[in-house]
């Protein structure tokens, strides 16, 4: 498969491809922690167990801490799969919460994106250490994006995107309360319509903790009802899937078996985890596992799965098998979090070609 995977990427064709993104969007404050320094040099926190325990043993008394701001950029699942998917040289619309920060997101979006904004921004501060991030997020101007202020800005664009568009992606579900109800609007609007295909919606829930067990049972039932209309890809990090295992399967804490459940329950029809430099994925037909090297020193972290939800919704778009889509996928985030830039076509060949033999993949099944 891998043989002739580089020529099938630059060979794709987005002519035809568009797809449509939402609807969060932050501006990410991203810091390292300062762990010593003296006159000459200053040593960062590396791993997130060891800033923890500094917070643990000033637990009753306080700490002071000092953080280097290494960037500020438009951060968001929908702005950062937006622009990723740009890249890839897919034309994009990206419904999301820019207002004020406008020339922020315009200088950093693909020229392949373009921007409808619905409100203003939630602010993000991001801790980034090597084994991960810690992200601390004001998200209390989403309580103004509800399906109203969406067709305000855009509702007249709506009907027709839905029609058109190869692919629908609804991010972030976790950190609006009002994100169900959009997806109910939205549902609504698609049954108006006979569609032309069965377009795809990839599902980006973000960390779902804070959200109840009853919430996130309504939310697959909605994705249940979308299925009548499009192919359902749910994507999940590690923490996201175990801890809809223990909410919605039985508690069930392997990663395989969590998503068995969800499809054969038939919320989705299918299901890709993302663990760093690997990916899972489970559709009716078959499940396997992919792993390339790990980015020893990456220059970012923060924005790794989105860029491989990109990678990975641009492959199926293109009639690319999932097995392949989820190398892609993967390849799209490590190279990210290599060079803190989202990949071109041209630069994900050659990244492919140049890891190829360290590329494990586990196929449990032919699809």
């Amino acid at each position: 498969m891998l043989e002739n995977l580089s020529e099938k990427i630059i060979k794709a064709s987005n002519k035809d491809g568009q797809a449509l993104i939402g609807f969060d969007g932050f501006v990410d404050k991203i810091y390292h922690p300062v762990k010593s320094k003296n006159k000459s040099k200053k040593e960062y926190y590396q791993e997130i167990q060891e800033f923890g325990n500094r917070l643990i043993r000033a637990a009753g008394l306080s700490c002071d801490i000092d953080i280097d701001l290494m960037t500020i950029k438009p951060g968001g699942n929908a702005p950062i799969m937006a622009n990723a998917l740009g890249c890839l040289d897919l034309k994009t619309t990206a419904i999301i919460p820019v207002t004020e920060y406008e020339r922020l997101f315009q200088d950093y979006m693909s020229e392949n994106t373009s921007i409808i904004s619905i409100g203003e921004p939630a602010l993000s501060f991001v801790l980034e250490f090597q084994d991960g991030k810690v992200m601390l997020g004001d998200t209390h101007s989403f309580k103004k994006i509800n399906w109203k202020s969406i067709q305000d800005r855009a509702g007249a664009l709506i009907p027709d995107k839905l029609n058109e568009y190869q692919l629908l992606g609804l991010t972030n579900w976790s950190h609006f309360n009002q994100m169900s109800a959009i997806w109910q609007n939205i549902l609504l609007e698609v049954e108006k319509y006979c569609f032309k295909q069965k377009s795809l919606l990839f599902v980006d829930l973000a960390d779902c903790q804070g959200r109840t067990t009853a919430d996130i049972l309504d939310m697959l039932l909605l994705l249940k009802k979308f299925r009548k209309y499009y192919q359902v890809i749910l994507g999940l990090n590690v923490n996201e899937a175990i801890d809809i295992g223990k909410k919605v399967c039985q508690g069930k804490n392997e990663l395989f078996n969590i998503g068995n459940y969800l499809l054969e329950q038939g919320y989705i029809d299918e299901i890709v985890i993302h663990p760093v430099a690997k990916a899972l994925f489970l559709n009716e037909h078959q499940k396997a596992m992919i792993s390339i090297p790990k980015i020893e020193k990456p220059v970012i972290t923060t924005g790794g799965g989105d860029n491989f939800n990109a990678g990975y919704c641009w492959a199926k778009i293109h009639d690319f098998t999932s097995l392949e889509a989820a190398v892609i996928g993967t390849l799209t985030a490590s190279l990210y979090v290599k060079t803190g830039q989202s990949p071109n076509r041209k630069e994900l060949v050659a990244y492919l070609e140049k890891i190829k033999p360290e590329i494990i993949i586990n196929n449990k099944g032919a699809e």
